[in-house]
C-alpha cells in the first residue's frame, strides 16, 4: 500500500476496539482525493437511477464489485497499484462487464472513448479499429469517414478512397498509400 504516513493513520482510526467501522463516509482521510470522486462517480452510474449516466451503467445491468461497493479504501489500494495518475480516467475493458478488478485499468480519455460500446468498428484486411482510429491512421477525416459508412460505402472503398476536394485526379493519398503498405495489397 502506499500511503502517506497520515494516511495510513486515518485509515487505521477508522476502526474501533471492536473492528467495527465508525463513521466511515468521513473518516478513510480520502475525501479530498481524486480516487476518491472516482470511486463516487463510479458508484453513482451503477447504483443512483437519478444519475444522468445510469441508463449506460445500473440500467443495463452493470454493477460495481462487492469488495469496492463498500470499501472505498480497498478501491484505493487497487486504483495506485494499478497504475493510477492524476488525468487518468477508470475504463472497463470490456464495456459490458463489470466495475471489478480484472476489468478495470486507468486510461487517458482518448484509450477510454476508443473502447466505448458505442464505438463504430470496421474491420479491413484483418485489422479492426473504430472509424476514429482509422481516420487518424489514415489522415483523413472522421467526419468523412464516418459519412461515407453511413451512406452504405463498403468498408474498403471508404477507407481507400481519396478525399476528390484534396487530391488530383489520379493522386494517391498519404493515408492510402500507408494502409497499403502496411496491411498489404
Amino acid at each position: 500500500m502506499h500511503l502517506r504516513p497520515y494516511q495510513q493513520t486515518l485509515i487505521n482510526d477508522t476502526r474501533n476496539k471492536g473492528g467495527n467501522m465508525r463513521n466511515e463516509k468521513h473518516m478513510h482521510g480520502l475525501s479530498n482525493n481524486q480516487v476518491y470522486r472516482h470511486w463516487i462517480n463510479m458508484k453513482s452510474r451503477c447504483n443512483n437511477p437519478n444519475s444522468s449516466k445510469y441508463h449506460l451503467y445500473g440500467g443495463k445491468g452493470i454493477s460495481v464489485c462487492e469488495e469496492w461497493e463498500i470499501d472505498v479504501r480497498i478501491f484505493y489500494n487497487w486504483a495506485i497499484e494499478n497504475g493510477y495518475k492524476k488525468g487518468l480516467t477508470l475504463d472497463r475493458i470490456d464495456g459490458n462487464g463489470n466495475y471489478e478488478p480484472s476489468n478495470c485499468r486507468w486510461a487517458t480519455y482518448t484509450q477510454q472513448a476508443r473502447n466505448s460500446t458505442q464505438n463504430h468498428l470496421l474491420t479491413y484486411k484483418g485489422q479492426t479499429k473504430c472509424i476514429y482510429e482509422w481516420a487518424e491512421y489514415l489522415g483523413i477525416s472522421k467526419k468523412m469517414l464516418s459519412e461515407r459508412i453511413r451512406r452504405g460505402w463498403s468498408v474498403e472503398r471508404a477507407l481507400i478512397t481519396p478525399n476528390t476536394k484534396t487530391h488530383k485526379r489520379g493522386d494517391i493519398s498519404h493515408g492510402i498509400t500507408t494502409l497499403s503498405r502496411s496491411i498489404g495489397k
